[in-house]
């Protein structure tokens, strides 16, 4: 009988029957997989979530409801009573109602099931920075857990029947799927970009000064990259969205229109709540903002935010010294996220305590990456002053590397300064003093977007290096 050997899991053929030792060795690599990826950080988070899930639920019933908190609980009741629900723009989206809907069924209707809804969304959102580790780093995606965790708007609007912490979660559910497309860009992250705005806009209308927010930064940023890389299709964010191919960004479409049509005509029970959602809801708050409800000055967030969340603030001055001196394409959508959004909500006519909470939603990531220790990130090349050249996903166009969006700063400094990383260019490594860019290639490549010997559209010759120009060693 053949000695069974470790290649012999590589070795069998597809849908092959494992003899009983190879299956008990692959379960016990599955076991120890699952081990080293849920380690020690990820329980001290998880403990986060806990503590988080603890104070957000407990004693619910303490306060008898708010205003706002009875009219939304009654019509998330008739929702589930079989009375039907229309969007109307007054009481903002329809998905808090089925939400709250949701839980009607699952426990009964009542105080604890209408406030546990935001409590376990405002769980979900302490939970959405661990996705950012590898873009802001450990340190800072549990800092920004924890102040999440601690926030008292967060802890406030995470029991009160409103739209807000639902605006909030969404809105750092949007942000984390952009920057996670923009680092390892996917076939299914248009679907997933695109679903999250559409729910977003079934969220709250504010949706529409987060678009004015997050469009012009990114269309600023590409021409940005564009002008440094000499044209519109070499920069880096070009690459990356063009990386995926046309169709997924078709399904991307298809699937923001399904998921829209489906939450405005309440599951395709109202077809004309898809007329209300695409025009009643703007046209109403735009014709509100005259009124000035609730009377506040333009300066109100100036003095609400301070007085509330002033530890998001003080880390929020390390964090901008950290994003001045290595600036990386998240750390500065995050800082002009931040300040464009206390622009925009402060000029406009409604200021209510609840848009501050999801402006401080938005700053609590780049402030708390104050706390990313220099240089010990999971990601170093995000730094500006590195660049990194990550792969076309599975199923791209090309086996050639892209140059790394999130680098949107010209690199200067020699390649020589990089020795102590384990891809360089074996040529700039040497220290030529013509480098002027950085290189993520692995040893034996030449840099730029070509293996040795190899030749780039529009680079040098075979054996040319294309950041110093110098030849290669044959």
């Amino acid at each position: 009988m053949s000695e069974f050997h470790d290649g012999a899991l590589a070795d069998a053929a597809p849908g092959a029957r494992l003899p009983a030792r190879a299956r008990w060795l692959q379960l016990r690599a599955r076991w120890t997989q699952a081990r080293v990826a849920f380690g020690r950080y990820e329980l001290v988070f998880a403990a986060v979530i806990g503590i988080a899930l603890a104070a957000r639920v407990v004693d619910l019933t303490a306060k008898p409801f708010h205003h706002d908190e009875s009219e939304h609980a009654w019509f998330a009741w008739r929702l589930v009573s079989g009375h039907g629900y229309e969007y109307n723009p007054v009481f903002h989206g329809p998905v808090q109602f089925y939400v709250i809907s949701l839980l009607y069924w699952l426990i009964g209707a009542g105080d604890v099931a209408a406030r546990l809804a935001p409590a376990l969304v405002g769980t979900a959102l302490i939970g959405l920075p661990y996705l950012l580790r590898r873009q802001v780093g450990s340190v800072a995606a549990f800092a920004a857990a924890a102040l999440f965790c601690i926030s008292p708007s967060y802890l406030y609007f995470s029991r009160f029947v409103r739209e807000d912490i639902y605006a909030a979660c969404a809105t750092l559910a949007l942000i984390v799927a952009i920057f996670r497309f923009i680092d390892r860009p996917r076939p299914w992250h248009p679907s997933v970009v695109l679903g999250l705005l559409a729910v977003s806009f079934a969220v709250k209308e504010s949706t529409y000064i987060t678009v004015a927010i997050f469009a012009p930064f990114f269309v600023l940023a590409l021409l940005w990259q564009a002008r440094r890389a000499g044209s519109l299709r070499r920069a880096p964010l070009a690459m990356t969205i063009a990386s995926v191919g046309r169709d997924p960004w078709i399904w991307g479409v298809a699937t923001f229109a399904a998921v829209y049509t489906l939450l405005f005509t309440t599951f395709l029970t109202n077809p004309h709540g898809l007329q209300d959602g695409v025009i009643e809801s703007i046209r109403y708050w735009l014709s509100q903002q005259p009124v000035n409800r609730g009377g506040q000055p333009p300066y109100y967030y100036l003095v609400v935010i301070p007085a509330y969340e002033w530890p998001v603030l003080l880390l929020g001055a390390a964090g901008v010294a950290t994003v001045v001196r290595r600036p990386t394409l998240l750390g500065v959508f995050l800082i002009s996220d931040f300040v464009l959004s206390l622009v925009l909500y402060s000029a406009a006519g409604e200021r209510m305590p609840g848009s501050s909470s999801t402006r401080c939603c938005r700053s609590s990531c780049s402030r708390a990456s104050a706390c990313r220790p220099s240089g010990r990130t999971e990601r170093q090349s995000y730094r500006a002053w590195g660049s990194s050249l990550p792969r076309l996903p599975r199923g791209g166009r090309s086996g050639r590397r892209l140059p790394s969006p999130m680098t949107i700063l010209p690199i200067r400094g020699s390649c020589s300064s990089l020795r102590r990383r384990r891809s360089t260019c074996p040529l700039c490594a040497t220290g030529s003093s013509r480098s002027t860019a950085t290189c993520s290639r692995s040893e034996g490549d030449t840099c730029g977007s070509r293996s040795t010997g190899g030749r780039a559209p529009g680079g040098p010759g075979p054996g040319i290096c294309g950041t110093c120009r110098s030849r290669t060693r044959t």
